[in-house]
């Protein structure tokens, strides 16, 4: 209990010194306080007085400086009236000085003004050498210039700007352009307006806002140069078409043994002619005029893919050949870079490079070659979701290569012929010079010995002769043992 009695002791006491010690703190704190209370005061107090002497001082020195202006003010006034009721003697001599050199002034100024008048009714009459010889070089640089204007990019137009240079650097569209009196489309007179600016060379760079609003184009979002051509060709007028219109004749033969004969015959009209790019290498190089005639190779349908024939009346084996029947003055061909892989089911772009020539030999319907001259290029970089378009053209004026790359036109350096590119993905041939006179006729504008050539030829397929038998009998021998191939099955 005594051990429990001095530890209570000693607690108390401890307390006892702790509230001693913090009653003397706050007294200290507070002490502090008021000396820096009673410090501050007096400064202030100085501060106060120490402004308002220097504002008296300052309005007082402002009152004797506007008295004194104010008495300034009034001698300068007395002096001047003093001056203008008793004028001196050199005044009056200064007057008369001024006045006779206003008078020779007036003259002389007038007979300056007549010699003016008189000289620029003459450079009127007669222009200088100046002024002609500054025409000369504005024609001069014109001339030199034609064409050379590039399109400001919108946002991500690109695609739009490559076709709208090919198009006005193709001289067949340009001339029915400035040609078609009746524009029924308000693309026709937007596309007008433009080749006017491109061709005047008014600005450095044209716009194409009036052409985006008509498309409905989404000038933030990139879209297939292909497509967009296609689209400007299914709105203009038919005659600036024209100059892009071609037509394929798809024929589809029965390939009953002993009993062929001609099933479907469908005409189909294009602008643009696709082929598909039948390599996914990157390494692997394309040509383009194998290409090309890889899409007019016969396509046989047999045994799953049979069609019911309504003359045999029953499941046959058939053989479809395409043909173009109509030739276009300007030959627009796209290469299908960007195709579904049906492995992951997503579009992919292919890389491979093509080897271009720089003439083309197309087959018509009769068999007959036309040469066609490639003259534009329009290229694209990058991948299937975003890239960038530009075209390589060349002048029909001076015969010289150049890019086009959306406000930048610049010279470039003739191309090989052949010449490799895996950037490449439509382009736009015109028919030689020599070739214009091989149009393809009209089976009604056709000559009298033609119509009847055909029709005995026709003859002689439904009525066959009885020395003919012999070999349809081998024919179809020879198409039973063909039977057992393997048929190929080609989608376009």
């Amino acid at each position: 209990m005594e051990i429990i009695k001095a530890a209570h002791m000693e607690v108390n006491l401890y307390l006892v010194v702790l509230g001693i010690l913090i009653l003397l703190v706050i007294a200290m704190l507070k002490r502090n306080r008021d000396r820096n209370e009673s410090n501050d005061h007096p400064l202030e107090t100085v501060r106060v007085n120490r402004d308002k002497k220097q504002k008296e001082q300052e309005h007082l020195l402002t009152e004797e400086n506007d008295a004194s202006f104010k008495l300034n003010c009034l001698k300068s006034c007395s002096k001047r009236k003093r001056d203008k009721n008793e004028p001196n003697d050199w005044g009056k001599k200064q007057k008369v000085q001024e006045h006779l050199l206003t008078e020779e002034n007036d003259a002389s100024s007038t007979c300056n003004c007549l010699k003016s008048c008189s000289k620029r009714k003459h450079n009127r009459n007669q222009p200088n050498d100046r002024d002609k010889k500054q025409k000369e070089q504005e024609h001069l640089l014109t001339e030199e210039n034609y064409g050379n204007v590039g399109l400001r990019n919108q946002g991500a137009t690109c695609y739009l700007n490559s076709v709208l240079q090919t198009l006005f650097m193709t001289e067949d569209f340009r001339n029915t352009v400035r040609n078609t009196e009746i524009r029924v489309n308000p693309i026709d007179f937007h596309i007008a307006q433009l080749f006017t600016d491109l061709k005047s060379r008014r600005k450095s760079v044209a716009t194409t806002e009036r052409i985006t609003d008509v498309l409905n184009v989404n000038v933030y979002e990139q879209q297939d140069a292909a497509e967009y051509f296609q689209k400007i060709m299914n709105m203009v007028h038919p005659e600036m078409s024209k100059v892009f219109q071609g037509e394929l004749e798809h024929n589809t033969m029965c390939k009953n043994p002993g009993k062929e004969h001609p099933l479907v015959t469908r005409h189909e009209s294009f602008y643009i002619f696709p082929i598909c790019m039948e390599t996914y290498g990157v390494d692997s190089t394309i040509n383009m005029q194998s290409c090309f005639d890889s899409y007019f190779e016969p396509i046989k349908t047999c045994e799953d893919d049979q069609v019911k024939c309504p003359t045999c009346k029953e499941l046959v084996d058939t053989e479809i050949k395409c043909s173009i029947y109509k030739l276009p003055p300007v030959l627009v061909v796209q290469l299908e870079r960007f195709q579904l892989d049906y492995y992951t089911m997503n579009y992919k772009k292919n890389n491979s490079t093509v080897e271009i020539q720089f003439q083309l030999s197309v087959k018509d319907g009769r068999g007959a070659q036309h040469k066609y001259d490639l003259f534009a290029v329009v290229k694209h970089i990058g991948s299937f979701h975003g890239g960038h378009y530009y075209a390589v053209i060349k002048s029909f004026e001076d015969h010289q290569w150049y890019e086009f790359n959306d406000s930048s036109v610049r010279k470039i350096d003739d191309l090989l012929n052949p010449f490799h590119c895996n950037k490449a993905y439509f382009l736009l041939y015109k028919k030689s010079a020599n070739e214009s006179e091989n149009v393809p006729q009209d089976p009604e504008n056709r000559s009298e010995d033609e119509n009847n050539e055909t029709d005995a030829i026709a003859n002689t397929q439904q009525t066959p002769s009885d020395e003919s038998e012999p070999v349809t009998q081998s024919l179809s021998d020879q198409d039973k043992k063909e039977k057992t191939d393997t048929c190929k099955t080609v989608e376009r």
